[in-house]
């Protein structure tokens, strides 16, 4: 439920998207208020969000690459998660992209992390190798890893 308008949440349709982007360049990035005004069950906290995280001319929502995965993780052992700083490395993803694309590929079983990992692609089976002194923590595709998910506070 949305607080605010007490009705159930409920996605952005194509068509709202292109309206969004159509008001968006007639009214500017300031104007949410009068842009949720003319997109009916819209808050303007909801407009905003939508074209800051998805809508924007520069973002992609698509496919990640092999070489973005690689970055993205080598960023998150070296700054932790910490979603904006992470997404500055990225022109063309947000922060809510590239935090969401994160919780993705530890939900597909790509991503174990020990206290202090080298982190590989493996690009012959599409998941992630962890190299420690024993191994112990490569996870294939698809399989839900047994051990906790524990990062170094930096």
């Amino acid at each position: 439920m949305n607080s605010a308008t007490n009705q159930p949440r409920k996605k952005f349709s194509p068509e709202e998207d292109t309206q969004l982007r159509q008001m968006v360049e007639k009214y500017g990035i300031k104007a949410w208020g009068k842009i949720s005004e003319l997109l009916p069950g819209r808050t303007p906290r909801q407009c905003r969000e939508r074209y800051g995280n998805y809508l924007q001319p520069h973002l992609v929502n698509g496919e990640w690459s092999q070489e973005e995965e690689q970055q993205l993780i080598e960023k998150y052992h070296e700054i932790g998660p910490k979603w904006t700083k992470i997404a500055s490395f990225f022109d063309t993803r947000s922060d809510v992209n590239v935090k969401n694309h994160w919780s993705a590929m530890k939900r597909r079983g790509l991503i174990t992390i020990d206290s202090h990992p080298q982190i590989q692609l493996d690009p012959q089976n599409q998941s992630i190798a962890i190299d420690t002194p024993n191994d112990e923590y490569w996870i294939p595709p698809n399989e839900t890893p047994d051990i906790p998910f524990e990062f170094p506070l930096f």
